[in-house]
């Protein structure tokens, strides 16, 4: 398991920064930056000493309490328990000799530094502007804003073929050949062809705008169905039909073979439940413009410019092999 923020060799390169400032004209005289303090936790028994580190019975124990309860529960065995702490002096030992290897030099560590001190920045600057509490009338807002989301009307999914007519004859025609569409689905459905109406739909239709689409008109509201097709229709289509049902309906202008092909229930969803729902989203968002107002205040701090049109002499190989990723050893 990596060890947490700031203990080992990843805790050394972030306090690399503070022990560069400190004694810089000796530690270049000697070729060798001084080696970063590391001890965390004060306090308790030395169990071993590694060159200028002392590790204590406190460190190995808040090493260990960071941990799960299951792993927790694993070191109650002594011998486990030593075989953790030896682990410890082995990754100190090793995090020593990089030192004096001068690897806090080689690029690739520094690009590591870097990340793991934006991380820390990011987290310690955050949570100082996002101190405030979120309040009971910031998620009642939050509420209103999604309200849609949150109570939604019966919805039914309808698929049509359309037939526009002008008059009675034509209107007689319309219905004679939405009834031979609709035996034709239905002995094709018999075959087990699930996909009739879709086909048929752009075979017989006259409606340009679904004919592409096999006449699927998606899921539809009471209200939405009424504005298209009036009350009597919407009737019909909601109460008096069942999923699976395909029936011929009148309109003034057409005649049109539905099939309805599915319901969603009403949702209806009150504040309370989903306040924990409403806590994540208001954090998150809170959290994204603080981030948002930081990068623009050091931007601005900074002055900062960018020139977009250099990005034209990037020059991206997408033949080259992806590299195997070289991180930061994880410590035991």
């Amino acid at each position: 398991m990596p060890r947490p923020y700031p203990h080992g060799l990843i805790g050394l390169f972030l306090l690399l920064t503070g022990s560069l400032a400190c004694d810089r004209s000796s530690s270049q005289a000697a070729g060798t930056m001084p080696y970063p303090p590391t001890t965390m936790v004060p306090g308790g028994k030395v169990i071993a000493k590694v060159g200028p580190v002392e590790i204590t019975s406190n460190e190995v124990a808040d090493r260990i309490n960071r941990q799960s309860p299951f792993l927790r529960s694993r070191f109650t065995d002594p011998a486990r328990k030593k075989e953790f702490a030896e682990q410890e002096v082995h990754f100190e030992v090793l995090a020593q000799e990089a030192w004096q290897r001068r690897m806090y030099e080689d690029p690739r560590m520094v690009k590591e530094l870097k990340k793991l001190m934006v991380a820390r920045l990011v987290e310690t600057e955050i949570e100082k502007r996002l101190a405030e509490s979120i309040g009971e009338a910031e998620l009642r807002a939050a509420y209103t804003a999604s309200i849609d989301e949150h109570q939604k009307p019966e919805r039914i999914r309808l698929a049509r073929i359309v037939r526009f007519v002008e008059d009675d004859k034509g209107r007689k025609n319309a219905r004679a050949i939405l009834e031979k569409a609709k035996a034709e689905i239905l002995a094709e459905e018999k075959k087990g062809n699930s996909g009739a109406f879709d086909l048929l739909a752009k075979k017989y239709t006259e409606d340009d705008t679904t004919r592409d689409k096999g006449g699927d008109l998606d899921f539809l509201a009471r209200t939405e169905l009424e504005a298209k097709y009036g009350p009597e229709v919407t009737q019909v289509v909601f109460d008096e039909t069942k999923v699976g049902d395909i029936f011929l309906v009148d309109t003034p202008d057409a005649v049109v073979l539905f099939r309805k092909s599915g319901r969603r229930r009403a949702v209806e969803r009150s504040f309370e439940q989903v306040k924990p729902q409403l806590m994540a989203r208001v954090q998150r968002e809170r959290r994204n413009e603080a981030m948002k107002a930081f990068i623009d205040e050091l931007m601005k701090a900074k002055a900062v410019t960018f020139d977009e049109s250099a990005l034209d002499a990037v020059e991206i190989d997408l033949s080259a092999p992806t590299e195997p990723t070289k991180g930061l050893p994880a410590s035991p």
